[in-house]
């Protein structure tokens, strides 16, 4: 910009609220017309600008009374505003209420909208704002946009400050409006969450802002709604008052009962905004009731169930029943009832009163109460009261009660099995029993099962109908047909009435005998060692055997064969008895019969069948005779010889059974080749020549030939007749653990043994035997199982050949050696113990290395291995002492320890009769039986029985060494001085006649026996024994009991005893 000529100084202009300058150099004159213009021209673009913004607006065209030209603001005077204000719309002078912030402050003496921030606020509403709110009030406010309420600028979006619901909303061109407006203006008069929601009022309005308008949300009683009905503030709805309820944003007024709202099946009761189930018995269905106490609908039936409290080692017991008084009640009810009370009755159907003396007061209730029910047996009643807030509720129950137990049982019985027999013989009169059955309880309680018996005919007529407690029944007078079947119907009752029903399979009547179909009998003929048939040989046949066999078969039509008797007899009249032959397991399966060892006789075997019915058959016989024994032998009496004749002449040869049929003569050489035999039949004439008999040396024979074949000659003195084989019994029988094992055998009498080698196949005869134990070693066997057939054969030629089975198992490992666990023993005697073998505790046997040690000291002993897994160890006792016993091999051990003391013997005898007046020496103790009698004990042992205190009843000499004397007296009494120092001194038994007291006549009876774990003494039962001096046999034995005793006994009398101890 140029400058005006020679004009230096600057001109300033200033806005006096903006303080805008503007400098001007101001130059030459030419340019001054220019340099106003544009002065003007920023002026009046400035003017415009400020009247453009708020608070500063200036009047560009003015009326008369405008100052705007002079520079003077609106707030000097009210000329001055009113001229500003005629610009803004004015009145503005001294408004004295609002918010400006142009002038210092809105006084009454100011301006306003003079300046900026300033606007005069008229009160303004629409038509749904609140009354108040459109009174031409004026303010001063520092926003064009605020509302003036009273005077007061309140901002847009705010509310006023009045309370609901004359609170307004400050909305577009300063103007109020109510809650219904807008959200905005809901949420700022009530808050937010008010605005459009359901309920009494119209949607699409704000909920609060107007009286009468409540916003109500669920209220819930929680503790009486049901099905988890509570509180939920999302569930909401405006509401015409505070004490409404709401239920899906439905508002419900405070007492209705017409909504079911938790969906119980009941209607609810709105309680002043709070849902609860129930204020009467109107608001509950289905039977339900009020209580008033938690305003829950409850349902009043309750139950009561009296539980027994149980019986010891009954698992399960009946409910219905007990065997006590004390009872459990378990009890049920709603949790809203607020007491119970209880009562027994006489009677379930009627209900006791409330003024009942016997109902308890009222108290908790609870789910099981202990109760006592009356006494005596029977039925007994409970009642039950639950009170719901005035509301009762009344049941019982019922138990029975039986002090015995009966009922309690809950399990049946288990069901008898009915012994009929299928058959019987006796058609007027049956016995069934049956078995089997049981019922722990009944046992328990000590009651006894009870039976319902029913036996009825095949037709279906009932011919027995009863209750016992037998367990058999016997019905009689029956007179039933042959074939007829009757059956039996069972049921087994226990206490409780349970009951298990059996049915017999029917026993039918068989009146019919059986009989013997078939009879067949073979003997062996001992001459020629063949079995022949009895057919055809009559009883005056005789025929050599020792042996008979029986075979036969039985018939029966109905019940069939089920056994037989029979006898093989020498008496013609003897018949078999009525007691089955055989195995009682298989009595029809003996359906033959071997007779062996028969002695000379005639024989009658007599059998008869028996058929299960009970029935026996008619008898079947056959009739044999045997000798087998030779006649008496015949002796050559003379012997003449004329010329080549030679005559002889014998003793006649008898035989009581066949007698003798024939003789012959027998000359043998010296070599015993027979060179003449001669028969001669006629057996009256005892003498025969022999003719034309060469000239030789002859052994000349008479021999005697009976009915049965059998000769005797003259130079036979003795018979031996043996037919049985020898019995056989074979060791070893358990697992072998070696491979070459030692086979054994006894016999019961002396044998030749021999056995088929499983290797050779040959027969080998055993390494011991002819004796009754025979021994042989196996080499070489593998691992397995062999059979081995065992020939004995006795010194008649009688041969038994069994078969024994062996197992091998080298490859097994015995791994325990055990033996008892302490042995007692006595010094300088043989002593045997067993030990067993096993592996994995099964016995095994045949291992050979076994050693003994004693004390740790290898001892001589006999190690016998029986076969069996056991084996015997034998060895002579040292001297007293205790020691230790190891039995062992490289593998295996057992170890024990062994007591040996030396052999003494306790004599007591006892008596109930002895008291403590017993006498004592030294060497006797003794009893005084009356005034003149006396029974002791005395001994020439180096003892003091003074020193020894005995009971009362006995008598006593203990620790008597072997060798020593005892000595058992009944005498008179008399001074035992003198015997007491012969005792002493030893020679007590040097008297002629050693006693102690006067000799006594009287003989008695004296049976004593002595039970000893190594000893036993002896005698003859009932020997009589006079006063005297007798020896005592002591024999090995071992006691079954234990207990080692002397018995005397005295004709008339059991009560003495003497007792030996070790």
């Amino acid at each position: 910009m140029g400058k005006l000529g020679g004009l230096k100084s600057p001109i300033r202009f200033e806005d006096s609220r903006k303080h805008s300058i503007l400098h001007l150099n101001i130059g030459s004159r030419a340019s001054f017309q220019r340099t106003f213009f544009l002065v003007v021209l920023c002026f009046f673009v400035y003017f415009i600008f400020l009247t453009v913004l708020p608070g500063n607006e200036r009047v560009i065209v003015c009326a008369v009374n405008d100052n705007s030209c002079t520079g003077v603001t609106g707030d000097t005077s009210t000329g001055a505003c009113t001229a500003y204000g005629t610009c803004n719309g004015g009145p503005g002078w001294a408004l004295g209420a609002g918010d400006c912030t142009g002038d210092a402050s809105c006084g009454t003496t100011t301006c306003c909208g003079d300046d900026t921030e300033e606007a005069v606020i008229t009160e303004a509403s629409s038509t749904d704002a609140p009354a108040g709110y459109n009174n031409a009030v004026t303010a001063c406010c520092n926003v064009a946009t605020d509302c003036n309420y009273n005077g007061a600028c309140v901002a847009t979006g705010s509310a006023s400050s009045a309370s609901i619901p004359s609170k307004a909303y400050c909305g577009a061109s300063s103007t109020w409006y109510g809650g219904d407006a807008s959200s905005a203006a809901c949420t700022a008069i009530v808050g937010s969450g008010y605005w459009n929601i359901s309920g009494e009022v119209n949607g699409t309005v704000c909920c609060g802002d107007d009286s009468s308008q409540n916003k109500n949300t669920r209220v819930v009683d929680e503790l009486s709604m049901d099905n988890g009905y509570a509180d939920n503030s999302s569930d909401d709805a405006c509401c015409l008052a505070t004490s409404d309820c709401v239920a899906s944003s439905t508002c419900y007024n405070d007492g209705v009962h017409s909504a079911d709202v938790d969906g119980d099946g009941d209607n609810d009761y709105c309680d002043a905004g709070t849902w609860k189930d129930c204020v009467s018995n109107d608001d509950c269905t289905g039977g339900l009731v009020c209580s008033l106490a938690t305003y829950n609908c409850v349902d009043p039936s309750a139950s009561i169930t009296i539980r027994n409290l149980g019986v010891t080692g009954v698992e399960q017991t009946n409910q219905e029943y007990t065997s006590q008084t004390a009872v459990f009640l378990h009890l049920t009810f709603d949790n809203n009832a607020i007491g119970c009370k209880y009562t027994n009755y006489p009677n379930a159907t009627s209900l006791p009163d409330s003024g009942y003396a016997g109902w308890t007061q009222w108290e908790s209730c609870v789910s099981d109460r202990l109760w006592d029910l009356t006494t005596g047996n029977g039925l007994k009643v409970v009642f039950y009261q639950i009170n719901y807030s005035g509301v009762y509720s009344t049941t019982n129950d019922t138990i029975y009660y039986n002090i015995t137990g009966a009922g309690l049982d809950t399990t049946e019985p288990t069901a008898a099995t009915i012994n009929d027999g299928n058959y019987t013989n006796n058609n007027q009169s049956i016995t069934i029993s049956w078995s089997g059955a049981s019922d722990s309880e009944s046992d328990l309680f000590g009651i006894p099962l009870d039976y319902h018996y029913v036996l009825y005919h095949e037709n279906g007529t009932t011919l027995r109908d009863i209750h016992t407690v037998n367990t058999t029944v016997t019905t009689s007078g029956l007179n039933l047909a042959h074939n007829s079947t009757l059956y039996v119907n069972l049921s087994t009752i226990n206490s409780a009435g349970l009951s298990a029903n059996s049915t017999s399979d029917g026993l039918t009547v068989d009146l019919v005998s059986p009989t013997i179909s078939s009879l067949y009998g073979t003997f062996k003929n001992l001459s020629t060692s063949e079995y022949q048939s009895t057919e055809g040989i009559g009883s005056s046949t005789w025929v050599y055997a020792a042996l008979l066999n029986f075979s036969w078969l039985g018939s029966d039509v109905l019940s069939g064969v089920n056994a037989y008797s029979y006898v093989l007899t020498t008496t013609s009249n003897a018949e078999p008895d009525s007691i089955p032959e055989g195995s009682l397991s298989d009595l029809a399966g003996e359906l033959d019969k071997t007779f062996t060892g028969l002695q000379s006789g005639s024989y009658y075997f007599k059998i008869k069948a028996r058929d299960t019915a009970g029935n026996w058959g008619a008898l079947s016989s056959i009739n044999i005779s045997i000798d087998n024994s030779p006649a008496s032998k015949p002796d050559i009496l003379s012997e003449q010889k004329t010329g080549d004749n030679v005559t002889y002449t014998w003793s006649a040869a008898t035989d009581e059974e066949s007698g003798v049929v024939n003789y012959m003569i027998n000359l043998s050489d010296t070599n015993g080749v027979p060179q003449y035999l001669v028969l001669v039949n006629d057996t009256a004439s005892l003498s025969y020549s022999v003719s034309g008999v060469a000239s030789e040396t002859y052994n000349a024979t008479v021999g005697a030939l009976n009915g049965a074949g059998i000769w005797r000659w003259s130079n036979q003195d003795v018979v031996i007749l043996d037919f049985d084989p020898p019995t056989v019994s074979f060791e070893p029988t358990v697992t072998i653990v070696t491979n070459s094992p030692i086979l054994k055998v006894w016999t019961n009498e002396p044998a030749v043994c021999d056995y088929n080698d499983p290797i050779t196949e040959e027969i080998v005869i055993f390494s011991y035997t002819n004796t009754t134990y025979h021994e042989s070693k196996v080499i070489g066997l593998s691992n397995g199982n062999y059979s081995f057939v065992i020939s004995c054969t006795d010194l008649a030629g009688n041969t038994h050949n069994p078969t024994f089975g062996i197992a091998v198992n080298s490859s097994a490992t015995p791994d325990t050696l055990s033996g008892p666990a302490g042995i007692v023993a006595y010094q300088d005697l043989i002593k045997t113990f067993n030990v067993n073998l096993t592996d994995s505790g099964s016995s095994v046997t045949g291992i050979s290395d076994l050693k003994l040690y004693v004390n740790g000291v290898q001892t001589d002993a006999y190690i016998f291995d029986v076969g069996d897994g056991t084996f015997n160890v034998s060895f002579t006792y040292p001297d007293s002492g205790e020691y230790e016993l190891r039995l062992a091999n490289d593998d295996l051990e057992f170890n024990t320890t062994m007591n040996v003391t030396r052999l003494f013997l306790n004599v007591t005898y006892e008596n109930a009769e002895i008291t403590d007046a017993s006498g004592k020496t030294n060497h006797i103790h003794y009893y005084g039986i009356g005034a003149s009698r006396r029974v002791g004990l005395a001994t020439d042992a180096e003892i003091d029985i003074t020193e020894y205190g005995y009971p009362d009843n006995r008598l006593e000499v203990s620790d008597i060494e072997v060798g020593s004397n005892i000595f058992i007296f009944n005498t008179r009494q008399k001074s035992l001085n003198e015997r007491e120092r012969k005792l002493d001194d030893n020679t007590f038994l040097d008297d002629i006649n050693p006693s102690f007291a006067y000799s006594i006549q009287d003989v008695y009876i004296i049976n004593y026996i002595l039970r000893y774990n190594d000893f036993a003494i002896a005698s003859d039962i009932g020997a009589e024994l006079e006063t005297g001096d007798y020896n005592t046999l002591i024999r090995n034995t071992v006691s079954g009991s234990g207990e080692r005793v002397i018995r005397f006994t005295n004709p008339g009398s059991e009560s003495g005893r003497v007792t030996l101890v070790d």
